[in-house]
């Protein structure tokens, strides 16, 4: 099995309130399958049969 790491950018609409996407997620309050904080959400999920670690991280877009 290859371990490693896969990234991109995705622009979101000026409008996304990535807030309330954070506070829709911290609802697993045992934290086994996702944990958020300030700015990201990490999951466990399952990827092509294998564990793998999904980590979403908002950001200012531009970059300032």
């Amino acid at each position: 099995m290859s371990t490693g790491n896969l990234s991109c950018i995705l622009p979101l609409p000026t409008n996304y309130r990535p807030r309330d996407i954070l506070s829709f997620h911290v609802r697993d309050t045992l934290v086994i399958s996702e944990s958020v904080a300030a700015n990201q959400l990490r999951k466990g999920i399952v990827w092509h049969g294998a564990p793998a670690c999904l980590t979403i991280r908002s950001y200012p877009w531009p970059p300032k």
